[in-house]
């Protein structure tokens, strides 16, 4: 019987990163209750021979999936599938609960449902090319944007930059793959033990859960209200990516200390914001190609997964010549303007009737007044010099 909670979801609690010390310790008396008989096992299934969730080959140019996503997607997904007195389901529910009880529960509850969920769901796979990731990153997507703004197009997907294109924290640390989970009001979230048991929360109000999965071993989670219609989502991740609202996690502690920074955060929520954006307001830029990987407890190739690409097919950036017929760019205090990135951003444009019908599949904004708007991307520009003129062609 599965253990059901209508509590509101909260992110407003510290966990200290330093409370999953503690979880080899429960691994440990777990381990220490088996027979030896369940000991052999367990060491087999969780240590020498974890399962591995398998993708189908990656696009040139992109990483394979993190060997952490791999062995804790088999895990929740196997989770999912074992009957409630298996040895691995009596574990996955007694380390839930002693973390629940040091106040750690709903970071295992997002990394878990969250997997499951998207095991569930297809095993969808966004690849955005190196062109739409620049121009996110160079895109102010919270500023004149407002939760309601976003439209869930997708419930879970996993998003898998070019490589050299993801984030680094203080410490080194690399991550350039981001699990992303939208949950409506009464959408629940659910993190399964064994086939029947399982800790369910369901939620009140639209939430994103962004969860960055880092090469360290580490996962990083925040959770983003997305019902505010008072704050603009840069209002809104200032509170949730501040220092005690930032879920870390810390559980590898084998590889060391993973040092985040909570600047990371920020950016990383905000590029999935470009992201979640593009794919409601411009579903020409989405290619979903049907595929097939290894099915659950078998070789053969019998799972249907989805993999995407984020593309455009001119070049994002344009290059805007000056103006002035003088030849010469110049400012207040005399001096020639230089080459420099003008930031890109989102606005709402209204439309009419015919606009819907020519856009079909795009998602639509209700105006305070009833009129019908969609979001619009005002493109990031690199605004050339007058001496780099000639040098349009190389920075294309």
């Amino acid at each position: 019987m599965g253990i059901v909670s209508n509590i509101k979801h909260d992110s407003n609690f510290t966990l200290d990163p330093k409370k999953y010390e503690s979880a080899h310790q429960h691994f440990q008396e777990f381990f220490n209750s088996l027979s030896e008989k369940e000991q052999k096992y367990f060491r087999k299934e969780c240590v020498e021979e974890p399962r591995n969730l398998l993708l189908p080959n990656p696009p040139k140019g992109y990483p394979e999936l993190l060997f952490s996503l791999k062995t804790n997607g088999a895990h929740y997904e196997q989770s999912m599938h074992l009957p409630v007195e298996s040895i691995l389901a009596k574990y996955n529910k007694k380390m839930f609960h002693d973390l629940f009880n040091e106040n750690g529960a709903q970071l295992e509850l997002w990394k878990i449902a969250g997997i499951q969920r998207w095991v569930q769901s297809g095993l969808r796979n966004f690849y955005p090319t190196k062109e739409i990731v620049d121009a996110c990153k160079a895109t102010d997507a919270t500023s004149s944007v407002y939760g309601t703004d976003i439209k869930k197009v997708y419930p879970t997907f996993l998003l898998t930059l070019p490589n050299g294109c993801g984030w680094t924290s203080t410490d080194g640390d690399y991550c350039g793959q981001i699990l992303v989970d939208f949950y409506n009001a009464g959408d629940e979230c659910q993190a399964h033990f064994s086939k029947t048991d399982y800790y369910t929360l369901a939620y009140t109000e639209r939430r994103i859960v962004i969860t960055l999965y880092w090469d360290s071993y580490a996962i990083q989670t925040v959770c983003v209200p997305m019902d505010d219609s008072d704050k603009t989502i840069r209002e809104v991740l200032e509170t949730y990516t501040s220092e005690e609202h930032f879920i870390q996690s810390n559980e590898y502690q084998d590889y060391g200390d993973d040092g985040f920074d909570n600047n990371v955060g920020f950016k990383v929520s905000e590029f999935v914001m470009n992201a979640l954006l593009i794919m409601q307001s411009y579903p020409e830029y989405v290619d979903n190609k049907e595929t097939k990987t290894r099915g659950y407890n078998t070789k053969k190739l019998n799972r249907k997964c989805t993999v995407s690409t984020i593309s455009i097919p001119t070049n994002l950036r344009q290059v805007v010549d000056h103006v002035p017929t003088t030849g010469e760019s110049v400012s207040c205090d005399n001096t020639k303007r230089k080459t420099h990135m003008r930031r890109g951003h989102w606005r709402r444009q209204r439309h009419k009737d015919g606009w819907e019908i020519d856009n079909p599949k795009a998602h639509i904004i209700i105006m305070p007044d009833g009129g019908h708007a969609h979001m619009k991307w005002i493109k990031p520009v690199i605004v050339l010099s007058t001496t780099e003129k000639e040098k349009n062609n190389e920075l294309l």
